[in-house]
């Protein structure tokens, strides 16, 4: 399976058109990522460490994993 990375921009009736080299009848999966809503200071990248720096930003870690109920590990 091969992927295949495009930043585009939506047109200003909102639509993006997308032309591929794909027979008729292919299955394909499309993921729309905002990227005006990610934090400037969190670039995407293939790399590990970016994708760990975007995860951050949700504030699941800091909320949830963080919470003093969620800390069962230092119980055993």
């Amino acid at each position: 399976m091969q992927a295949i990375r495009s930043i585009e921009t939506v047109s200003a009736n909102g639509r993006l058109e997308l032309h591929l080299d794909k027979p008729a009848g292919t299955r394909v999966e499309v993921i729309v990522l905002d990227l005006e809503a990610i934090p400037p200071a969190v670039e995407l990248g293939d790399d590990a460490l970016a994708i760990a720096k975007l995860q951050a930003t949700t504030g699941f870690a800091s909320t949830v994993l963080a919470s003093a109920a969620e800390d069962v590990w230092n119980d055993l």
